[in-house]
């Protein structure tokens, strides 16, 4: 198999960011492995909370946990 044979492995964005996976995990860099948005809604005089936003999930670079951030 030649090089361009191979499968190609997915470049993250590696961010810095401090580590939520794991209690005293001293890491503060992981990567960005997968991004979701979700628009607001346009109706007029609704109001939801969880509705809009943007989820980002991240991988430590140092234990290899995951976590999810939404804002």
């Amino acid at each position: 198999m030649t090089d361009s044979e191979q499968p190609r492995q997915p470049q993250y964005q590696k961010v810095w960011i401090a580590c939520r996976a794991k209690e005293g995990c001293p890491g503060n860099y992981a990567e960005m492995i997968h991004i979701r948005t979700q628009p607001t809604p346009t109706g007029l005089g609704q109001f939801n909370a969880s509705a809009g936003g943007r989820w980002v999930r991240y991988r430590c670079c140092t234990c290899h946990g995951i976590f999810t951030i939404s804002s």
